[in-house]
């Protein structure tokens, strides 16, 4: 695994598996910076070097921070849009076959309107389901969708279990 894009796909996966809900800004971050580094292979091709998917990766995520920081509703809107096309894609349509770009903006779109609706809940989902996603995206498993679901319950299971006992531990 010398690709620097597989490698932070991974570590990124696993960081947002486990902590999204409790690390907001670094979800969205994070999402950013995939986005930016998959539109940028999208628009480029694979005939670049790494270092301009790098590149975009980091401007992605900056204006994901500059989103978190100011904009906290657009913030998880912009990524319950991507991080449920993109899951809806890995889940429904996961070898490419046409009509991905429907289940993209369906799945995106349910998902941002459930992210602001139910903005903590939507935290945990949101990061566990992009934790596994990721994971399942930089390993190249095919197809990925029981992966991607088994991922994302055990990270909702342990963000739950963290926010479960930081309310026990809460004063009154």
């Amino acid at each position: 695994m010398n690709d620097p894009t597989l490698l932070f796909g991974l570590l990124a996966g696993i960081v947002l598996l486990v902590a999204g809900r409790r690390l907001f800004w670094l979800l969205v971050a994070i999402v950013g910076a995939v986005t930016g580094m998959r539109l940028a292979l999208l628009w480029l091709g694979h005939h670049h070097s790494p270092g301009i998917a790098l590149f975009a990766a980091l401007i992605g995520g900056l204006i994901g921070l500059a989103l978190a920081a100011f904009l906290q509703k657009v913030a998880i809107a912009g990524v319950g849009f991507f991080v449920g096309g993109y899951t809806a894609v890995q889940l429904l349509h996961p070898n490419g076959a046409g009509g991905g770009q429907i289940v993209f903006l369906i799945g995106g779109i349910l998902a941002a309107i459930l992210a602001v609706w139910l903005f903590e809940g939507a935290l945990i989902v949101l990061s566990s389901m992009a934790g596994a996603s990721l994971i399942a995206d930089a390993l190249h498993l095919q197809p990925a969708y029981l992966f991607v679901l088994g991922l994302a319950v055990i990270g909702i299971a342990v963000q739950s279990g963290f926010r479960a006992r930081t309310r026990r531990l809460a004063p009154g």
